[in-house]
């Protein structure tokens, strides 16, 4: 029993150089991984936004092919020269195309569609759609602050 008594006693903890140590090496890390966890953040982001726009164009594809098919093989520029011509009348139509992502979405007019980023009215990413005519579908940039 006195053998177990002394053996605790004579357990030693951490000094307090070493708590220090420890402690200034947790700030270094978080120093160097918060802004990088931040950037990850905008990078999800900003891919999340190609995805949208990649599936806006294959919408306006389908628009261009649909024209064609319903025209004897001459697409009417008429048939494509909006987002309501995608299925997006209402700005309804793309949250729930999209429903989700993490900002909040304008239609703007019928060619601009803009996403707030986070609900961001200053950090805000713009669709805009330019007309397709009888050969070439719509296209559709996108503009990323």
């Amino acid at each position: 029993m006195a053998d177990t008594k002394t053996m605790l006693r004579d357990q030693a903890g951490f000094t307090l150089v070493e708590v220090i140590a420890v402690l200034v090496i947790l700030g270094i890390m978080a120093a160097v991984a918060v802004p990088k966890y931040f950037d990850m953040q905008r990078e999800v982001e900003t891919k999340t936004l190609e995805v949208a726009l990649n599936d806006m164009k294959s919408r306006a594809v389908m628009a261009h092919a649909k024209s064609m098919i319903a025209n004897n093989g001459t697409a009417i520029a008429g048939d494509q020269n909006g987002y309501d011509d995608l299925g997006f009348s209402a700005v309804g139509d793309v949250t729930a195309a999209y429903q989700d992502f993490n900002g909040t979405w304008a239609l703007t007019s019928n060619t601009v569609i803009t996403y707030s980023i986070n609900g961001s009215a200053t950090d805000q990413a713009t669709f805009t759609l330019t007309a397709g005519d009888g050969t070439n579908p719509a296209s559709i940039a996108l503009a990323i602050p």
